[in-house]
């Protein structure tokens, strides 16, 4: 069973199912299937697709950080990647794009999806992580809904939480380096706003706590550095009184890091 621990896997698994789909089917609706969008909202489809277009140079670079990588062979699926997607338009039907996506093409890509997954894997998040890191970054985004934090503390954390939330949606396209990118985000944010986390743990600490905790669940899920968080843990022990403690930051909840091996 293939495992979608690399960026060419998740590109076969996409444009597979792109063209599984009836070729008049128009693409908009297409792709917002493929990205499983619940939604009508076009600027979040193109946000996506955005996504899924930066794919092929993703597959690119981490082919080559691999010593085995051979352009002639392991490209051989890009130029008709490129041109199909060069020609995207959402009014239109993807019978097109599923012609310049042929057999061949995905077959290549399959190949280089197997040799990224032998000599270059990505950490893979089991669906219960994703879900219990969206409940804890959700419900840090309903505890402000109800809190009376000043505007810009509570937009501190809701950029945080939101950019989580958007990661964790995109699993399926950028894999664990979005969710990663978000985690090292607001971890590195913590040494320049030490005053604004000590005035929102003042004012709301409930508030504050649910944010470290889904800080902490995160760094430790996506295996963040232990630099990073050690830093982040830093400043956050050292802000002025009421102050978290010490005590507090070794109480979260912790876990042993899941087997980043790939079955």
């Amino acid at each position: 069973m293939r495992i979608d621990n690399n960026a060419a896997n998740r590109l076969h698994r996409l444009l597979t199912q792109a063209k599984q789909l009836p070729g008049n089917t128009l693409m908009g609706e297409a792709w917002r299937k493929v990205l499983r969008l619940e939604t009508d909202d076009l600027s979040l489809l193109l946000l996506r697709l955005g996504r899924l277009l930066e794919l092929p140079h993703r597959v690119q670079a981490e082919l080559q950080r691999v010593d085995a990588f051979n352009p002639g062979l392991h490209l051989r699926w890009k130029p008709a990647v490129d041109k199909a997607f060069s020609g995207l338009n959402l009014g239109a039907a993807i019978e097109p794009f599923q012609r310049l996506v042929d057999q061949t093409s995905l077959y290549s890509l399959e190949v280089c999806g197997d040799l990224l997954a032998r000599f270059a894997p990505e950490r893979v998040l089991e669906r219960e992580e994703i879900s219990e890191l969206w409940d804890k970054a959700q419900e840090l985004l309903q505890s402000l809904d109800s809190s009376d934090l000043p505007v810009e503390l509570d937009a501190y954390l809701r950029k945080h939480a939101t950019s989580i939330i958007e990661a964790l949606s995109s699993y399926d396209v950028v894999g664990v380096s979005g969710v990663q990118n978000a985690v090292e985000s607001a971890v590195g944010s913590i040494p320049f706003n030490a005053s604004v986390l000590a005035r929102i743990r003042e004012q709301d600490k409930p508030v504050f706590r649910k944010f470290w905790t889904l800080l902490a669940r995160a760094a430790l899920i996506v295996s963040l550095t232990t630099d990073m968080v050690q830093l982040g843990q830093s400043v956050v022990a050292l802000l002025p009184e009421p102050a978290v403690t010490a005590v507090e930051i070794d109480e979260l909840p912790a876990a042993e890091p899941p087997d980043t091996n790939p079955a």
